[in-house]
């Protein structure tokens, strides 16, 4: 289902005012509903989130997780406006496949949820949102983004926020943004007619490539972080195609896969050919993340960082983008006129700032 069709089956449930629920809530409704950051109950409160309140609290001596969906969500478009309902048609999918081990220890347990009052119950993680990533974690990332996605799920937005590691083990626990897929049929939800998204793209996109900023200025040791990451996406595809053989994938997804995984081998060969592929991935990333903020009116300092990078890059590196047919399409236009393009979308990042 592509999203113009997802999200006209949303717009319309919401406008019946349907209950879409998970399970019945082992704790009173009436507590969860009385919970902010005064209660008694609650130990954290977490208001950094776009579309909901998140509360720690202890009930019968057990911490949990409430999400609270927020009156009004910041995320000015329709996927943001739509994430608290879609959450919730993520994790009824979700719990159809505990059974595999991957997902049951790899995705937060959901006790309780309910679109009309607007409360997601689930356990409380005790982990940590990355700062910093290593060889173990990028495996255990796309093991399970792999699990998830052969049960029909694909999660576009995986920023730092959106993920928690407990030691090296991710744990998924937001599915605004997470939406049904075929992975024999398609590389994302929308089938094949949008390739230039797929699993290892989304992670170098929404969380890799901003950790790799921190090492733009060190050549050596962003090279060394950067095959890291190659080397193991490398081994995630060859999985991957395991999986589609076994499955009887169509030859187009296999060979979607394949080219990536020659492609990445044949620039994993030097550093001189790994840094020409990051000048077009680290383009292509940070692009796309600042057209994601600036569309949803939620940028950061992160933002502005990358727009800086993007400026300098196109600079030095517009005619080899624009020659290879890199620019994106929302950048496809003179050098001058690009230029003047981001130092707009600058000026708007800093008036749209959260």
């Amino acid at each position: 289902m592509g999203a113009e069709a997802r999200k006209k089956i949303q717009k319309a449930l919401l406008e019946r005012n349907e209950e879409v629920s998970l399970k019945e809530s082992h704790i009173p409704i009436e507590i969860l509903k009385a919970l902010d950051e005064n209660h008694p109950l609650v130990k954290k409160t977490l208001k950094g989130g776009l579309t909901a309140y998140v509360y720690k609290f202890e009930y019968e001596g057990k911490n949990y997780c409430l999400k609270k969906k927020r009156e009004h969500i910041k995320v000015q478009n329709d996927d943001g406006q739509l994430s608290f309902l879609n959450e919730i048609l993520c994790r009824k999918h979700i719990e159809k496949y505990r059974e595999n081990p991957l997902i049951d220890k790899g995705v937060s347990k959901t006790y309780y949820a309910s679109l009309k009052e607007g409360l997601i119950l689930t356990e409380w993680i005790e982990g940590e949102h990355p700062t910093t990533f290593n060889r173990t974690r990028i495996k255990h990332t796309f093991k399970l983004l792999n699990a998830l996605e052969s049960i029909g799920l694909f999660e576009w937005d995986l920023c730092s926020g959106n993920l928690l590691y407990r030691e090296d083990q991710l744990i998924v626990f937001d599915f605004g943004y997470m939406y049904q897929m075929d992975p024999l049929k398609g590389v994302n939800s929308e089938k094949m007619n949008a390739p230039v998204f797929h699993m290892v793209e989304r992670f170098e996109t929404r969380a890799y490539m901003g950790y790799l900023l921190n090492y733009i200025h060190q050549r050596d040791e962003l090279m060394n972080l950067y095959r890291i990451l190659k080397e193991e996406a490398v081994i995630a595809y060859e999985e991957k195609i395991v999986y589609l053989k076994s499955h009887f994938a169509s030859n187009e997804i296999i060979e979607f896969y394949e080219a990536y995984k020659q492609l990445w081998n044949a620039h994993l060969v030097n550093d001189e050919a790994l840094y020409a592929l990051f000048l077009e991935d680290g383009y292509r990333s940070y692009a796309l993340d600042v057209h994601d903020d600036l569309t949803g009116q939620t940028c950061t300092k992160g933002t502005l960082k990358k727009i800086d990078y993007l400026l300098e890059t196109l600079k030095t590196s517009y005619d080899d983008l624009n020659m290879q047919s890199k620019l994106l399409w929302f950048d496809e236009m003179s050098k001058a006129d690009l230029l003047s393009t981001y130092e707009l979308r600058k000026e708007n990042a800093k008036k749209w700032q959260v």
